[in-house]
């Protein structure tokens, strides 16, 4: 029987290192003599049963409290909250391994400051002629915000100045006359994850209303210095449906709404980018004229999609076609959330002329050269433990949510060959 399950202490240092937010992941499995075929892995009946020998272990309920035996709901219950040990037990576990597998994962994505254009063009249909550009943005911002409640989140909307819009000048202006107040969101810890902090901004986002200009330079200015003073991973995301027509200072040449060089915006990502803060772009329906410069855009940002042709540049920021793949985008730049890796571990496959013991499974926790043992989920009605699904080792949701909020992650798997350290 797996050792997890024995433990029943709380870790107020557990607690302590959730607060500081660094986590990483460890999964041991130890070689033994269930073969890798057994019900539940890799070609097996895919019921979602933990396979046998599991210390007990029960069918997975998929995260829903199993039943009891008068038919209710069995209450919830918290498995034993992660326990410390040293950094020897850990290093006995791994030096017995004789075989590893690590995956060192980017890191999570801390802040995004959302820059979005704005412009009355914003107005006219996306995909859906029923719909506009900006309802279905703003529905696919909304969405994305609460899909990634680790990811601290502020916004600027321009230019937010219905119904005249920006009034461009030959000669700079302060950068109200063109990026008003009403539509900068301040960068908010955690934004998803705050029931008031996302009522303030979805109310924001309501209020805001296209008006012509597109004040991209200023903009952005101003959300690099949201964002710029931050550590760790940070970016901005640009969103626009065109050109911009507004340089910085709400200046444009011709004295009227007319796109503008985009020169000075891509030197402003290279300044950008320079200082650790990456660029995505997200070019939407209207903005085709200007494909390879936001292609540009993304390159220098250090965000070009894969497959992109840098050389022309082509294709090298985000298209969406239809507010589906709205939604991909802004996934893939705000970066893992619920469905994360870290929290769904494919078993590692055996050393070879070996095979898996799957009662031998140890999960834990690293912050730093600190190590947490976590518990099995034996009833399938725990909330903070581990258990088997399929050819997987999945976290529960409250203790995977605490790690996607930790911000940094890192699986490792070790296979001991020796199960008798483990016995």
């Amino acid at each position: 029987m797996s050792r997890v399950g024995g433990h029943g202490r709380p870790s107020a240092v557990w607690e302590e290192r959730l607060r500081a937010g660094f986590i990483s992941v460890v999964l041991v499995a130890c070689g033994g003599k269930v073969a890798t075929d057994a019900p539940g892995l890799g070609g097996a009946s895919g019921n979602g049963a933990a396979p046998e020998g599991i210390g007990g272990a029960v069918p997975s309920t998929g995260g829903v409290p199993a039943a009891d035996s008068d038919g209710g709901p069995r209450p919830a219950a918290n498995c034993p909250e992660p326990r410390p040990i040293t950094q020897a037990e850990h290093d006995q576990y791994k030096n017995s391994a004789c075989v590893g597998w690590a995956a060192e994962s980017d890191p999570i994505l801390l802040a995004c400051e959302l820059v979005v254009m704005v412009d009355r063009t914003m107005e006219s249909p996306f995909a859906d002629p029923r719909t506009s550009r900006w309802a279905a943005t703003r529905r696919a911002i909304v969405d994305a915000v609460a899909r990634h409640p680790a990811v601290d989140i502020g916004a600027v909307l321009a230019p937010n100045l219905a119904p005249t819009g920006a009034v461009p000048s030959v000669d700079a202006q302060p950068s109200s006359a063109c990026v008003a107040e009403s539509g900068v969101f301040p960068l908010t810890a955690s934004l998803g994850a705050d029931v008031n902090g996302r009522e303030r901004f979805e109310a924001l986002l309501s209020a805001v209303e296209p008006s012509p200009g597109r004040p991209l330079e200023s903009a952005y200015a101003r959300g690099l210095g949201a964002v710029a003073a931050q550590l760790g991973e940070i970016a901005i995301l640009v969103v626009t449906d065109g050109p911009p027509t507004l340089a910085a200072g709400c200046r444009n040449p011709t004295g009227e709404l007319a796109p503008v060089s985009m020169d000075p915006f891509l030197q402003a990502i290279t300044n950008a980018a320079n200082l650790g803060v990456r660029t995505h772009v997200i070019g939407l329906p209207g903005s085709e004229d200007v494909a390879t410069d936001l292609s540009r855009a993304a390159l220098l940002g250090g965000t070009a999609v894969e497959g992109c042709n840098a050389a022309l540049p082509d294709g090298c920021h985000h298209e969406p076609t239809t507010e589906d793949e709205l939604r991909a985008a802004l996934d893939l730049v705000l970066g893992p959330g619920p469905t994360n890796p870290i929290c769904r571990l494919d078993l590692p496959p055996p050393p070879a002329g070996e095979e898996l013991d799957l009662a031998t499974v140890e999960y834990f926790l690293m912050s730093g050269a600190e190590y947490f043992e976590v518990a099995a989920d034996e009833t399938g009605s725990c909330d903070n433990g581990w258990r088997f699904e399929g050819s997987q080792i999945v976290l529960e949701e409250q203790l995977c949510s605490q790690l996607l909020a930790s911000k940094w992650l890192r699986p490792e798997v070790l296979i001991g060959c020796d199960i008798g350290l483990f016995r």
